[in-house]
């Protein structure tokens, strides 16, 4: 085991953003040339200082489940650092008279939105019959919202 130091060169006319790639790590014995280990090591550059979170959404489905509905909300990050979102949704009657709230996670093995990425956010809400509502939607990143949409939903 032991450690790498690297340097990132970003050129002066790279655009603010997060960037992403990979590094591959080869070990090969000094013999043979036989190559005896090999890592892939994820880079992640931030530049500059005009980041822009901003997200998109798709679609919010609805499907029934033992807990209740499993709602998955569609988004897309169009902005140019990563995001780590989740969403507040109120659901409420076409009337406007209060029904559920819930919070639409990241999967759990999904650590970031990286631009241009799409993910799916899912959670569960109770109290549901057939109709449809009307669904808030609430998007942050951290400590900052970055998206509130009003969106309907059927239940079938």
């Amino acid at each position: 085991k032991g450690r790498v130091v690297l340097t990132v060169a970003v050129p002066k006319e790279a655009i603010d953003a997060s960037y992403h790639g990979s590094l591959i790590l080869a070990a090969l014995n000094l013999e043979s040339g036989e190559l005896v280990s090999q890592r892939t090591v994820p880079l992640s550059v931030l530049v500059g200082i005009d980041h822009t979170p901003q997200a998109e959404l798709r679609s919010l489905q609805a499907e029934k489940s033992e807990e209740g509905h499993l709602l998955s909300l569609d988004m897309t990050n169009i902005g140019n650092v990563d995001l780590t979102p989740i969403a507040d949704i109120v659901i409420s009657t076409e009337s406007g008279d209060f029904v559920e709230r819930a919070a639409l996670t990241m999967p759990e093995d999904v650590e970031r939105v990286i631009p241009l990425q799409k993910l799916q956010l899912t959670g569960t809400a109770t109290g549901l019959d057939q109709g449809t509502y009307h669904v808030k939607v609430s998007l942050s990143s951290g400590s900052s919202e970055i998206l509130f949409e009003e969106m309907t939903v059927d239940i079938e």
